[in-house]
């Protein structure tokens, strides 16, 4: 690809070829399983979580039951609420006594409707949000209406817009809302997104139907376009769920970890990974399981696999994913996946791409005997004088933000405007991102 991107200031994972122009030698694009890490007891077996972070403390949001409530189980049954837990630092979680719902329990935040069934709030960073918006949910069933919009100045206390419900139209199936989905406001493309259930197949919405996504986009949370069918399935691949969000790094890639269930196997299911630069094509270089089922059977059940909506950063090196069953999972930052360099090397040149502003930084990490060098080329693909690969100073070590060094200047050959390429020469290394700023 060689069309000329503007790369601004923007963080760029190394999750695609939509950067590549060319490839020589032993590299290719690896995918990083995150490795399964401590139980955190008090968020385990919560159904539809949202974790979210706001002026310093972590909110977990959840589906649970009332205690004793041994009424019908069927969707948004009288029984459910969205209770809500706490945290200073994303490990240790406690339940506020808030007290909305003396029949609930103490930290129940929505209770009495059909919404408790799915309910799932975001942070609207649109900068001209009011603050008594500031936090925003979705939640609903064609069976109840469809899906309403709610808002709330503090994640605890909420209002529901007095607007129609979204998709009631769309019963193909009246299970066609019933997951997890999620919304969010996209700063990139200037729009709030929303990502639901909905069904595909010949005989869409019938038991034979493949469970998917559909997508709708809306400039002002009120108005919303006809809903778009994403082509994501995999043969006899049903996806529960989505969880599409804005990697907090790069936000202008959308992150899913979907559930893939397979109907076929007992009801089975594992995590995948996939990735969206627009919100309309769906990218998944890496089509199979992100996360496995492992060798405890209980994971190898229906609805046994899923992952709460957003990552957290846990350290200044690493993000978390939070698996129903309580289990963190741990990846690097930025380390969905890289440009891997074997043991023979070579070299990947980028696109043109323009310049804005700063110095180049990487996430890298190389092996005892590897190396990362860059070089900065013109569009024609020349290096400029003094900034070649050989001009670098050979880096090997693991670091989350290295700038590369030329002749003893980490400043770029370049000002505003100006047209580029990077080279890097790998050996035995992973390059997971880089961003000049």
């Amino acid at each position: 690809m060689n069309s000329i991107y503007d790369l601004g200031n923007r963080r760029e994972l190394m999750i695609d070829n939509f950067l590549t122009s060319s490839v020589t030698g032993d590299i290719a694009l690896c995918c990083h399983a995150p490795v399964q890490k401590e139980c955190i007891s008090a968020l385990s077996n919560l159904a539809y979580g949202t974790m979210l972070k706001m002026d310093d403390v972590y909110r977990f949001y959840y589906r649970s039951t009332v205690a004793g409530y041994d009424g019908p189980g069927n969707d948004g049954n009288p029984g459910e609420y969205t209770g809500v837990m706490e945290s200073a630092d994303g490990i240790n979680w406690h339940k506020p006594d808030i007290g909305i719902y003396p029949e609930a329990a103490s930290n129940a935040i929505i209770f009495g409707s059909v919404e408790t069934h799915n309910f799932v709030p975001f942070i609207d960073n649109h900068p001209d949000c009011p603050h008594d918006e500031r936090y925003k949910a979705v939640a609903g069933l064609c069976t109840g209406g469809g899906m309403y919009r709610f808002y709330s100045s503090d994640g605890l206390h909420w209002k529901k817009y007095d607007l129609p419900g979204l998709f009631s139209s769309m019963q193909l199936s009246h299970k066609t809302l019933d997951s997890q989905n999620v919304c969010f406001w996209s700063d990139s493309n200037q729009r709030y997104e929303v990502y639901f259930r909905h069904y595909i197949g010949e005989k869409a919405g019938e038991e034979n139907g493949l469970r998917s996504v559909a997508r709708s986009t809306s400039k002002d949370f009120i108005n919303w376009s006809e809903p778009e069918k994403l082509d994501i399935n995999l043969a006899e691949e049903h996806l529960y769920v989505s969880l599409f969000a804005p990697y907090f790094r790069a936000p202008h890639i959308y992150i899913g970890t979907m559930t893939r269930f397979f109907d076929n196997r007992d009801g089975a299911t594992d995590i995948t990974l996939c990735h969206s630069r627009d919100g309309v094509n769906i990218c998944r270089p890496f089509p199979g399981a992100w996360i496995l089922p492992g060798i405890d059977r209980k994971f190898w059940k229906n609805r046994s696999n899923y992952l709460a909506y957003n990552c957290w950063q846990t350290s200044e090196n690493e993000i978390s994913f939070l698996h129903k069953f309580g289990f963190r999972y741990a990846i690097r930052l930025d380390g969905f996946a890289s440009l891997r360099a074997g043991i023979n090397g070579g070299k990947w040149v980028s696109r043109p791409m323009r310049y804005r502003s700063g110095i180049l930084e990487c996430n890298a990490a190389t092996s005892a005997g590897g190396f990362l060098k860059t070089g900065i080329m013109d569009i024609e693909g020349r290096f400029f004088h003094g900034f070649s690969t050989d001009d670098c100073d050979m880096f090997w070590g693991d670091e989350i933000a290295m700038n590369p060094v030329w002749n003893g200047t980490k400043e770029l050959p370049l000002k505003e405007g100006d047209i580029f390429r990077l080279c890097f020469e790998l050996k035995e290394c992973d390059l997971y991102s880089f961003c000049i700023k």
